[in-house]
């Protein structure tokens, strides 16, 4: 996955009657579309951008934003991986920027 200049893996586990996709952090990135190309499970981490300016105040600021925009996904952006892959069903993880507490609603919404 691309998440310098840490690796970050993906796995997809096939059994007899599904097939699943774990993400590592990434960006939206065409080798993660592929390798989930017609799963039944997308579990994918997700970022709320709105919430970053937030978090930034409690920590190291410009680095941590150019690393939370240039290195995660947005929901919108992990709902066009989800669709571009043709997935079942996603599962958001790995909540980046969900402190103050984000409406689970948001995050569905935006995905959506």
């Amino acid at each position: 996955m691309n998440h310098p200049p840490i690796q970050a893996l993906a796995y997809r586990i096939d059994t007899e009657d599904r097939s699943y996709v774990i993400s590592g952090d990434t960006t939206p990135c065409d080798l993660l579309v592929d390798l989930a190309r017609g799963a039944d499970v997308l579990v994918h981490e997700v970022m709320y951008i709105p919430g970053i300016d937030p978090l930034l105040k409690r920590s190291n600021g410009a680095r941590l934003r150019d690393h939370l925009i240039n290195l995660h996904t947005s929901p919108t952006d992990v709902g066009a991986v989800t669709e571009r892959a043709g997935v079942g069903k996603l599962v958001l993880s790995h909540f980046v920027a969900g402190s103050p507490a984000v409406p689970e609603g948001i995050w569905l919404a935006d995905a959506r």
